[in-house]
């Protein structure tokens, strides 16, 4: 799967938009997650028992999560490069299971249509999902 052009200028307008609210969007996209597939907790488990939108630890990864997505966003022609570390930290340190990452993009095309249902259009809904996946296979890259 490829991004055209098109998709390319979609994806930088929705980030954009999803930016003016990043913190927000980041932190209910993982509360999501945590509540409607627990099982995705067990890689916090040294977080304790907090894992409300509330927790300071919560609020932390929201900010690496989106940090990431942004950065994937602004070096999309060179995406695999951009995303080796964390593919690396993922796959060898994290040991997380890589269907985890289409678990946040789910989550977070929700909390996207929640936030902004006017501008998360068909068409920007269809270029952002192309672009989460390929962020998806990049950070799943050294599971290979």
């Amino acid at each position: 799967m490829s991004l055209s052009s098109k998709d390319k200028g979609l994806v930088k307008v929705g980030w954009a938009m999803v930016q003016r609210r990043q913190e927000q969007v980041g932190i209910e996209a993982i509360s999501r997650m945590f509540f409607t597939l627990p099982q995705t907790k067990s890689y916090f488990a040294h977080w304790g028992a907090d894992l409300s939108p509330k927790s300071p630890h919560v609020k932390k990864q929201a900010q690496k999560i989106m940090g990431a997505i942004t950065s994937a966003v602004a070096n999309m022609d060179t995406l695999d490069e951009d995303m080796l570390a964390l593919s690396e930290q993922h796959a060898f340190q994290l040991r997380v299971d890589p269907v985890n990452f289409k678990f946040l993009i789910f989550n977070l095309h929700l909390t996207i249509a929640k936030s902004f249902p006017d501008e998360f259009t068909p068409v920007m809904h269809l270029a952002l999902d192309k672009f989460l996946n390929l962020v998806a296979l990049a950070l799943s890259d050294k599971y290979r």
